[in-house]
């Protein structure tokens, strides 16, 4: 089982790799390439993984600095909510880079990019989002507010229940 296990393994790292040689522009490459740093960081190599994570700011970045090309290649599916999450991701890779007061200010940026949105209870991913985004770096007062507008606007829908007593 052990030698099926690692192969796996290798051949997971190979398709992450892969992927995002071949689909540079993808945004979900991002992701690919911070996956693939943390098989390096599972594995021991720290100084590889290191290298990878870098790569995967670099990729973040270049979405965040250039505008048009985040209009032209923004997944459909997250549509406005692309900049808060780049910035999310930022955060998530600073934090394995050790930098923390650029995760901080990454993490900051998320909630910014997101209140700049103007969730609402009309916008209901809008909000869940945000309370996600907010988590980290703001405190219970400031985040509860946001989950008791949905469960008030939305009573019959378990989800922001579940979420509000997961933030507790």
């Amino acid at each position: 089982k052990a030698p099926e296990k690692a192969k796996a393994k290798e051949n997971y790292k190979g398709a992450l790799k892969e992927s995002v040689q071949k689909f540079p522009n993808e945004f979900y490459a991002i992701t690919w390439q911070k996956n693939f740093a943390e098989q390096l960081e599972e594995d021991g190599n720290k100084e590889g993984a290191k290298a990878e994570f870098e790569k995967a700011k670099k990729m973040a970045m270049k979405w965040i600095n250039d505008p048009a090309f985040l209009k032209k290649n923004a997944p459909p599916e997250m549509s406005d909510l692309t900049l808060p999450e780049l910035w999310s991701q930022v955060g998530e890779i600073e934090d394995k880079l050790g930098n923390e007061a650029a995760k901080k200010t990454a993490q900051e940026n998320a909630v910014k990019e997101t209140l700049k949105l103007k969730p609402s209870v009309k916008t209901p991913t809008h909000v869940i989002y945000l309370v996600a985004y907010m988590k980290p770096v703001r405190e219970l007062s400031e985040i509860e507010p946001w989950l008791i507008k949905l469960q008030t606007a939305y009573p019959e829908e378990f989800t922001y229940y579940q979420r509000h007593a997961k933030l507790l």
